[in-house]
């Protein structure tokens, strides 16, 4: 069974990236933004599909089953792109549920000695956005990696696999922070890369954190 660690692990000792996830990552999950989300989608689906709200709920939900992730259900359903995900967080304000967060630069400060990187499935106009609103300077990071980049989406391997062209290192000298054991642990993983999971538990990662405060006393 994974437990919870505080203390340095020996297994993260030559890790010279830090990639992360950014939404539900970087901030906990809010159920209210989280709720907003799924019913832009839904109305996407049953706008798209041409169905009642309940059987676009119903197909929707069962596809989000798979990923745990809302956007990914939209994009594999085949009514939306990247670009239609961008417009429903334009139309709940997003942004409006993304507060200021003293403790990310704080946690950022103890590990400056890393190269930083952020992997997501959002547009890039929306990253900077939610990044911006947390408290994080964008010079933090050498890379903001997208579907733009690749014209792939996590849990595709082409996003991780872009990272390690940009940063010309041995997969195992990379972490990838996410909350999402499909989308964000299992691809990470397959390309040898070590992963954090925070917010909650995993089998699959190599390590577990409550919060993403504690990724930093993990190389203290």
């Amino acid at each position: 069974m994974r437990r919870y660690f505080s203390t340095v692990d020996s297994r993260f000792a030559n890790i010279k990236v830090i990639a992360w996830d950014v939404d539900t990552t970087l901030y906990q999950n809010i159920p209210e933004l989280s709720q907003a989300l799924k019913n832009g989608f839904i109305e996407v689906v049953a706008e798209k599909k041409n169905l009642p709200l309940d059987q676009a709920a119903t197909l929707f939900e069962k596809e989000r089953s798979k990923y745990n992730a809302s956007t990914m259900a939209l994009l594999s359903l085949g009514v939306g792109d990247y670009h239609t995900i961008l417009e429903v967080q334009k139309k709940i304000n997003k942004q409006s549920y993304i507060k200021k967060d003293a403790k990310l630069p704080a946690m950022f400060k103890k590990l400056s000695r890393f190269r930083h990187f952020v992997i997501t499935n959002s547009m890039l106009e929306d990253d900077l956005a939610t990044l911006t609103n947390l408290g994080l300077s964008l010079s933090l990071f050498e890379r903001i990696i997208t579907p733009e980049d690749t014209g792939k989406s996590k849990p595709n391997l082409a996003p991780f696999k872009f990272l390690l062209k940009l940063t010309g290192l041995p997969p195992a000298q990379h972490v990838y922070v996410g909350d999402r054991e499909k989308v964000d642990i299992e691809p990470a993983k397959k390309l040898g890369m070590k992963t954090i999971l925070v917010w909650g538990k995993s089998k699959l990662a190599d390590l577990s954190l409550p919060t993403v405060y504690d990724v930093a006393s993990v190389f203290i």
